[in-house]
């Protein structure tokens, strides 16, 4: 911009000079158009303004200031007064003109510049703004969902812990409760597995299994508690299920090890591997025995393996196997299964030789996935399963995800009662 009042203020004063030099009565001041200037800021009719300003001054000094015609050579054309108040008054109209260019100058291009500034700071603060509030969002979602996650995890170890101690608590009162009573009744004598005689006569009865309890006169199923041997010494009492048999149709004397039946609440068997080692449930609605259990029980004398089940139709089958023993939680508590017999189908054979898996311990053959998760459950899954005692109690339908023996139904469809049941093997007379 201030090229251009330059460029314009020396072709005003040039205009001036020519004119005033050269004294043509007629010539025009020079008419200021957009196109003088390629770039400028100064409005065009402020020079314009100046233009006719200059032009007034040549009038005036056309009219009284002069030098007459005839009263000189060409030398003495233009009168020294005149000239002296025509510059003064060009050097007034140029200090003018300066003053304007730099006002113009000074409240324009600057305040523009400055106002740019400002709003790129603004923006620049309102973004910044903007991404902190968003850094501060995500921080505290991220906290709150942590701050659940650590209460949802506290809360359910204090209820594990409290079922862990309820069950404890039970099982000692069941425990005692079977000692008074049978403290009341005159029991049989026998050298009988796991029961201390003296005379011929209990003195201390601690019964590994059922069929210990089935040899000491008890012939009614029911709860009852049974105190494994860990490497040769009774272990703790475990309330279970003996499944006394029938009168002339079953000796009894089964140990149960899992239960499963429908109830109006069912017994939650997506647990993890602590759970699965200690047990869960009640022998009274449904359970898992326990894999420390399962391994003491089955680590001495051989046992047999027998699997109840029925459909939602009322059918019932049975399979036995020759022998049944779980391994020890070093060794992942893996499957060794005998020979199979029965009317449901060998599909637990499939399993043989498996390690245990749980949702948070996964030790299938799968490679593409933990079955434990997929099926909800805890067993000794393959890839996954042909057998599913622990999955979800579904209703009548075809669905892996629900009970199954693949050698009962074939096309997966849903069993409504499955038991595990175990006895010496030496005590079965098939």
């Amino acid at each position: 911009m201030a090229a251009c009042a330059r460029a314009a203020t020396v072709s005003i004063f040039l205009f001036l000079t020519k004119v005033t030099l050269a004294t043509p009565a007629t010539t025009p001041a020079p008419r200021l158009t957009e196109n003088d200037c390629a770039v400028h800021t100064l409005p065009i009719e402020v020079l314009q303004q100046l233009m006719n300003s200059a032009e007034v001054i040549l009038k005036n000094s056309d009219s009284g200031t002069a030098a007459q015609p005839g009263t000189g050579s060409s030398d003495a054309a233009l009168d020294g007064s005149a000239t002296h108040i025509l510059l003064r008054r060009m050097d007034s109209e140029l200090t003018e003109l300066r003053r304007k260019v730099l006002s113009l100058e000074a409240g324009n291009s600057p305040t523009t510049s400055h106002q740019q500034e400002i709003n790129s700071s603004i923006v620049n603060q309102l973004q910044q703004l903007q991404e902190e509030t968003r850094q501060v969002k995500d921080q505290l979602s991220a906290q709150v969902q942590q701050l659940q996650e650590e209460v949802k995890n506290q809360l359910s170890d204090q209820v594990q812990q409290l079922q862990d101690e309820t069950k404890e608590v039970k099982n000692q009162l069941l425990g005692l409760s079977q000692q008074v009573t049978q403290a009341l009744q005159v029991p049989v004598a026998t050298s009988g597995r796991g029961l201390e005689t003296q005379s011929g006569h209990d003195t201390s009865i601690r019964p590994q299994d059922c069929y210990d309890l089935l040899r000491s006169g008890r012939n009614e199923s029911g709860i009852y508690t049974i105190y494994p041997q860990t490497c040769g010494l009774p272990g703790e009492g475990v309330a279970v299920w003996c499944d006394m048999g029938e009168k002339e149709v079953d000796e009894g004397g089964w140990t149960v090890v899992l239960l499963r039946r429908p109830l109006s609440t069912q017994v939650n068997f997506n647990r993890g591997w602590r759970d699965y080692r200690i047990g869960f449930g009640s022998p009274d609605t449904e359970y898992w025995i326990g894999n420390d259990v399962l391994h003491a029980v089955t680590n001495g004398a051989t046992q047999v393996l027998r699997v109840d089940m029925t459909d939602w139709d009322g059918q019932s089958r049975y399979q036995e196997y020759s022998s049944f023993h779980v391994a020890d939680r070093d060794h992942e508590y893996s499957l060794r299964l005998g020979t199979g017999s029965g009317t449901a189908g060998d599909a637990l054979k499939r399993h043989d030789n498996m390690l245990f898996s749980t949702p948070d311990r996964d030790n299938d053959i799968d490679s593409s996935r933990n079955c434990a998760v997929t099926y909800s459950s805890g067993f000794w899954f393959n890839k996954c399963l042909y057998v599913s005692p622990t999955n979800p109690l579904l209703s009548k339908q075809k669905n892996a995800k629900g009970i199954i023996w693949n050698t009962f139904h074939s096309d997966l469809t849903t069993l409504q009662r499955v038991t595990f049941k175990v006895k010496p093997a030496m005590c079965y007379s098939g």
